[in-house]
């Protein structure tokens, strides 16, 4: 269950700022949504497990770098709609199709890996929820292609409703060319063209010819001048060709229909696929914030519920939140101590120690790996209280005295032994004796209380307090005189100091005023602070030593590690080779006992039929020599096949270390022309320049061999012709010559373009052209225009595009047939 905390102590701590990088790491909504609503947990069970996850999903990045949920989307609202009866477009049929391919490819991907690798086992239970629909995934890809067009192969109905339509247009183009061609209506025609209006094909009429060609007026040009008319004759024509349209369209939103209905019966499965892919793309956000704040999985405690203190420990922790160099810092809290109070100047970095415990703890009841070293422990409290901060609360007119006590009350009124209380600046704002007594009397409270507590305070004395009270625990942030800054080391077992008149000294602060002020201190207290200067300066030294000794500690432990994972690979191999040769043995020792059975066999079968003694000690002693001649082979066998191992091993490793040599195109190879985009047959070598003769249905041409990429050697295109001698490789008649693929029409007028065109499509249709590049240059655009609105709606047309940027962009368009 989430940790019961409120939305201020939330913001004070600034668990949404981690929120927000952490939902920047994962793929898709669902994921999003979860990472942003992402709360502690006060069950050590839950926040043990979630940890987990994480660790796993560390594991599971370091295994399988490429993992990713790419493809899924959050389809819940769509699935649900078909669940309703709603129609749904192909496109979001579409986008149901990606998500269930890519949570399959997800659960098998995690299923996989967990079953070579051990230590996935959470990750793949989860995974393993998720369902897979093959037929529905089947079902789609047959209706729908990727580009969101339902396919012929959707129904019979389609198809043949399909060949149809292109018939009908056919017969409506043919009628309408005649009409164009005609002598008859030639004054009548502003030009011999026809376009589009409303859908139905029109030709252009001058007004004063208006009943020179009788027909329906679809439009008129601006100025009045031209009528846009369709021919009487091609009325009926153009509505045999609407209606087929019509089918088409209620056939389609049939099938769509049949689909969503598929996908409504399937939605709470689907639904939850979601669900569990998000968990997991949560989990995987998590793993790779881990490795971007080189985080480490803590041991949680329990608070509480035991006997005795539980220990809070972070090493060498850092606020994630922090920029730039940040000084890592150790916080340790329980044991001994229960409360820690921070003394020191306000410039020491106290807050950022606060906030560092306050925050890495609510990380850790997250599930979120914490930047510490390894060996850190976070304590899992049912409440976190937090009081950090200036802030006045101006609608209720309270100082910032006033503004903090009312939050120390609230704390106060709910605190429990499993608490984490977090007090900032406890005691400021009011005068110094009463803000002092205050301060003791709060920190008494909660140790009476049994709560763990962390208070920074700058009055001195709480020093004292903390030093002679059991419980608590002084310690500062340790500040460099030198530089006048704060080295944000928290130093534990040592009360802070204010620096003041050191920071004066250092600003060029007189010398003789600087000495009358050392008069007015207390000596007790300079004595104090004298002590604390030589606890200061022995453990920098002993810092310094340690870190030193640390950092050879984990030298030999990289060194170790090394060596005990060459050992490990070491015994693989040997343990690998000495079965592999063991089972050679086996096989020979069999023969060698067969062998011997048959030897047997001969002597007794010498023995039934000479009854010779003589003749049997014969037989015995060959089989036993034949034996022992066995033997000898075998071990001196068993010697050769490990020369034999070593020297393929050897083989292998310079054959690995070589590159495949390049394939040599030769007549019969099936390739892929890139320039073409379409697949071609090599019918001639190489020539001294490295061009190849490719053909391409009926087109022949010359490429270089960079140019081109092999799909099938020949061997292997002979080879399948040969397994399947009844498929005829189909070869329209085509011209003496194939058409040309690129025709210039800068310069033409539009209705002339679209006339040529006509005749070149067909051309190209019959002689098998993949595809034709139209130049019509840039210019106003009103040629492109009229050029792509024709294409779009020609029969033999598959797909107009854009030429590259690189070989016409806007003033070319490629044709694909």
């Amino acid at each position: 269950m989430p940790i019961t905390l409120n939305d201020k102590s939330l913001h004070t701590l600034e668990f949404p700022k981690v929120r927000e990088r952490l939902a920047s790491h994962t793929s898709f909504s669902a994921s999003h949504e979860l990472a942003m609503q992402l709360l502690p947990s006060s069950d050590i069970a839950q926040a043990q497990r979630n940890l987990r996850i994480t660790t796993e999903a560390v594991q599971l990045l370091a295994l399988r770098p490429d993992i990713t949920t790419g493809g899924t989307r959050d389809v819940r609202d769509i699935v649900g709609r078909a669940a309703l009866g709603s129609l749904l477009d192909p496109t979001d049929i579409l986008l149901v199709k990606a998500t269930l391919a890519a949570s399959r490819n997800l659960r098998n991907l995690i299923a996989h890996t967990a079953e070579a690798r051990s230590g996935l086992d959470t990750l793949r239970f989860i995974a393993s929820g998720i369902s897979t629909f093959p037929r529905l995934e089947a079902e789609i890809e047959r209706c729908i292609n990727d580009d969101g067009q339902v396919l012929d192969s959707a129904s019979d109905k389609l198809s043949n409703l399909r060949k149809s339509i292109r018939a009908a247009h056919s017969r409506l183009m043919a009628k309408l060319q005649q009409i164009l061609q005609s002598e008859s209506y030639a004054r009548a025609l502003q030009e011999p063209i026809y376009t589009l209006r409303e859908g139905r094909y029109v030709v252009p009429v001058k007004r004063d010819f208006q009943g020179a060609l009788r027909g329906v007026v679809h439009d008129q040009s601006n100025s009045g001048s031209t009528l846009f008319v369709e021919p009487l004759a091609i009325v009926d024509l153009g509505n045999e060709w609407r209606q087929l349209q019509l089918e088409e369209y209620q056939e389609i939103e049939r099938i769509l229909r049949e689909l969503g209905a598929l996908i409504g019966k399937e939605a709470t499965a689907i639904k939850t696929n979601v669900d569990i892919v998000a968990d997991i793309d949560l989990a995987l956000a998590k793993a790779r914030y881990s490795l971007a704040i080189d985080g480490v999985e803590p041991q949680l405690l329990e608070s509480g519920k035991q006997k005795g203190p539980q220990p809070l420990l972070f090493k060498n922790a850092r606020h994630p939140l922090l920029t730039g160099k940040v000084v890592p810092t150790t916080i340790e809290l329980g044991g001994e101590f229960r409360i820690l109070v921070i003394t020191g100047p306000n410039t020491g970095g106290k807050t950022v120690a606060l906030k560092t415990v306050g925050l890495l703890t609510l990380m850790a009841q997250a599930g979120l790996h914490i930047p510490a070293d390894p060996g850190s422990r976070a304590v899992v409290f049912q409440e976190v209280f937090a009081d950090i901060g200036d802030e006045q609360s101006i609608e209720q007119s309270l100082s910032t005295f006033s503004s903090h006590m009312s939050n120390i009350v609230n704390i106060l009124r709910r605190v429990a032994p499993d608490s984490l209380v977090l007090l900032d600046e406890l005691g400021a704002g009011t005068d110094p004796q009463e803000g002092s007594a205050l301060a003791r009397s709060i920190i008494t409270h909660l140790l009476e209380v049994g709560t763990m507590a962390v208070c920074t305070t700058h009055y001195s004395e709480l020093k004292a307090f903390a030093f002679s009270t059991p419980g608590v625990e002084n310690a500062s942030v340790e500040f460099d005189i030198n530089t006048l800054s704060p080295t944000y080391r928290l130093m534990i077992g040592v009360a802070g100091r204010s620096n003041a008149l050191a920071i004066a000294s250092r600003l060029g602060l007189n010398h003789k005023v600087i000495g009358l002020a050392k008069t007015f201190i207390d000596p007790h207290e300079q004595h104090v602070d004298n002590i604390l200067d030589g606890i200061r300066r022995e453990r920098n030294e002993a810092r310094k030593e340690h870190d030193r000794a640390e950092g050879i500690r984990r030298d030999l432990q990289r060194r170790t590690e090394e060596m005990e994972r060459q050992l490990a690979q070491a015994d693989e191999i040997k343990a690998r080779a000495e079965e592999e040769a063991r089972q050679r043995v086996e096989q020979e020792l069999e023969t060698l006992r067969t062998e011997l059975r048959q030897l047997r066999g001969r002597v007794e079968a010498g023995l039934h039929a000479t009854s010779d003694e003589t003749l049997t000690r014969q037989w015995v002693t060959q089989a036993q020599l034949r034996a022992e001649q066995m033997d000898k082979e075998l071990r001196a066998r068993s010697q050769e096949q490990r020369k034999e191992r070593n020297r393929t091993q050897h083989v292998r490793q310079t054959q690995k270390a070589q590159p495949d040599k390049p394939h040599t195109y030769g007549p019969g190879d099936l390739v892929f022309v890139n320039s073409l985009g379409a697949e071609g047959d090599v019918i001639s070598a190489p020539d001294q320049g490295g061009q190849i003769e490719v053909q391409v249905g009926a087109f022949k041409m010359r490429v270089p061999t960079e140019g081109i990429v092999l799909r099938k050697p020949a061997v292997q295109v002979a080879r399948e012709n040969a397994a399947q001698p009844s498929m005829v490789r189909y070869m329209p008649s085509v011209p003496k010559e194939a058409p040309p693929l690129e025709y210039d029409f800068r310069g033409w007028r539009a209705e002339a373009v679209i006339e040529e065109l006509d005749r070149r499509l067909d051309e190209a249709s019959v002689a098998g052209m993949p595809f034709l590049r139209i130049i019509h240059g840039k210019g106003t655009g009103a040629l492109r225009k009229a050029v792509r609105e024709y294409l779009n709606n020609h029969p033999v047309v598959r797909e107009v595009e854009t030429a590259p940027l690189e070989q016409g962009g806007e003033g070319v368009t490629i044709v694909r047939l």
